[in-house]
């Protein structure tokens, strides 16, 4: 790439290689684009910020403890819901713009949904339980093994 020179591909003498133009790149971390403006790294850097704080606000907020949860369809359509109006604030859109929701989440780079989040961490929940002795408590009644005549509550007999 040329920063405000000649656009055109370069070929190397020695390698008989040739260097194609492009407008932007990656390199070390930054976005360098032909023209030389930064416009491109400041627009990167702030969906960086929001991502940040979307790990550390929203995510967490909503998704602790979520490994025990059962969920329903309309819970995870409120939690997906509430993710939403996050990305659509942070993004600046409102839903009277009439964004749909794919475009907002590409505009903001979003990799995966809350959704995702809950379901890895219930999984990963279970794969605990899984490896735990069959003697401890929460296993034996995360998989139904306890005895059918005993009372619900009553854990005299564990």
């Amino acid at each position: 790439m040329c920063i405000g020179g000649e656009q055109q591909n370069i070929i190397l003498e020695q390698q008989q290689q040739e260097i194609k133009h492009c407008q932007k790149y990656k390199y070390l971390g930054m976005h360098i684009t032909n023209d030389g403006s930064l416009d491109e790294e400041i627009k990167c850097r702030n969906n960086q910020r929001r991502q940040a704080i979307r790990q550390l606000n929203i995510k967490s907020i909503i998704s602790y403890g979520s490994e025990v949860w059962l969920l329903k369809e309309r819970n995870l359509k409120l939690l997906e819901a509430t993710e939403m109006d996050f990305w659509r604030c942070t993004a600046g859109k409102s839903k009277l713009d009439r964004v749909r929701n794919e475009r907002i989440q590409n505009i903001m780079g979003v990799k995966h949904r809350i959704s995702e989040d809950i379901k890895i961490n219930q999984l990963m929940w279970y794969g605990h339980v899984q490896r735990m002795e069959e003697s401890r408590i929460l296993k034996k009644y995360s998989i139904g093994h306890h005895k059918a005549n005993e009372r619900e509550g009553d854990l005299d007999g564990v």
